[in-house]
């Protein structure tokens, strides 16, 4: 077996002074800085040439353990050696070292360099096991620990299974050795592997294990690429029914707080995303938006005359977005809301009371835009009429797009695509979705 293989004779010269405090030291250096080998491209390139220079002279002097070793992981990672001298002798050395820091750059090249049916990925793997007893112990014990690594077949997705197994699968792969959990080769496939084979994330519980893998504590985060597959995974089991209340805001809170709101943060990380993530987000979102604006507006107008009909007016999109029928929903304060939107942003740190744009032609109007199916439903506090824009033969306000003008979204009076509060304007409302 791997393991077998793997098997070390007993270190009888070992020291036997408590070396904790220092392994712990290294340990969390490598947490916080992984990946042995990670060097400028400029440094790479001097080292690789002063080792072809030295190889085609068979001059050694000014090369160090180090430069061998940085030249034997871009061979055997797949990076392009273009000397053949310089190549033979880094073969016949990845052939015949006994050297553990020598091992130790064939086996971060065997990460990083795996490519599934590789003859390279195959004979590294070989290496590896061929100097078994020479592994330095950080090495020796991941190996060990996690022979799924060495498998010549479905390596990633054995790992993947290991991982998903896992309360915390970056700390579980850091406390057996492994130096970059999120490192490229192997360790990219057993991430797409790991977020295939993990069980739906159907509670916060799940949802911030996900995260946790994307962004360790005390680590550097997953890249952009790789987190954009952890959205996907989080949002996935929703695409097709309800999400639970808490479990949508837990969401929708987390995400947007690591990599901005979709709607008009970060463009270059949501276009990583899959369309039906982003365009499911915007639904969760809205939510978000309707939300504060309703809780905003209620504040201002608690006591006054307008509660009730304000009031009203929440249950009845309430139910509309509940029904599914809300895609998008975007906020325009009027400057007097603005202290009221930020003062409840102080209570409660959602932050759904501090994404917004501005309206500035009416101080005590703030708008509501609602996007239901291919029509813009615009609503507003106080004696805003509802608008609707039916097809972009009209100019229609744009979301995410704001300060708003409110003279270019007013229609005039009267107009077929306006009503006021009055009467059965809810059954109008529907009557206009309908359509």
């Amino acid at each position: 077996s791997l393991v077998d293989r793997l098997a070390l004779a007993p270190d009888f010269g070992r020291s036997q002074l408590d070396t904790g405090v220092l392994d712990r030291t290294i340990q969390d250096i490598e947490r916080r800085f992984p990946g042995v080998q990670a060097r400028a491209h400029e440094d790479v390139e001097a080292i690789l040439e002063k080792l072809a220079v030295a190889a085609a002279h068979k001059n050694w002097t000014n090369v160090t353990t180090g430069d061998v070793a940085v030249g034997l992981y871009e061979h055997l990672a797949g990076q392009s050696v273009s000397d053949p001298t310089l190549r033979n002798f880094l073969d016949a050395e990845a052939q015949a070292t006994t050297r553990p820091p020598l091992v130790a750059a064939i086996a971060e090249a065997y990460l990083a360099g795996w490519v599934e049916g590789r003859a390279r990925t195959e004979a590294t793997r070989e290496l590896i096991l061929a100097r078994a007893r020479h592994l330095p112990p950080r090495w020796a014990q991941l190996f060990q620990n996690c022979p799924e690594i060495l498998e010549p077949k479905n390596a990633p997705v054995l790992l993947g299974r290991r991982m998903a197994e896992q309360v915390d699968p970056h700390a579980w792969l850091t406390s057996v050795g492994l130096p970059a959990p999120h490192g490229p080769g192997l360790m990219e496939a057993a991430h797409a592997a790991f977020l295939h084979v993990v069980p739906d994330p159907r509670s916060t519980a799940a949802v911030d294990r996900l995260l946790g893998w994307a962004l360790p504590l005390g680590a550097p985060s997953l890249d952009d690429r790789r987190a954009a597959g952890v959205v996907d995974r989080i949002v996935s089991p929703w695409l097709g029914t309800a999400c639970p209340e808490v479990l949508r805001a837990h969401c929708t809170r987390r995400i947007v707080d690591v990599w901005g709101d979709p709607r008009r943060d970060r463009p270059e990380f949501w276009s990583l995303t899959r369309t039906d993530t982003r365009h499911m987000l915007f639904r969760w979102l809205a939510r978000s938006s309707m939300e504060a604006i309703f809780e905003i507006v209620s504040e201002a107008e608690r006591g006054k005359l307008g509660e009730r009909q304000w009031l009203e007016r929440r249950r009845f999109w309430t139910g509309v977005y509940e029904q599914g029928l809300i895609d998008e929903a975007w906020v325009a304060l009027g400057s007097d809301a603005v202290p009221i939107a930020e003062r409840l942003y102080r209570q409660t740190q959602d932050v759904a009371f501090k994404t917004y744009d501005h309206q500035p032609r009416r101080n005590d109007t703030c708008i509501l835009l609602m996007k239901i199916g291919s029509q813009v439903f615009v609503e507003g506090s106080h004696s805003f009429r509802i608008h609707v824009f039916p097809s972009p033969s009209r100019k229609t306000p744009e979301f995410y797009a704001g300060p708003y003008d409110l003279y270019d979204i007013l229609l005039p009076v009267p107009h077929e695509d306006a009503r006021v509060h009055l009467g059965p304007w809810q059954e109008w409302v529907r009557d206009r979705i309908a359509r």
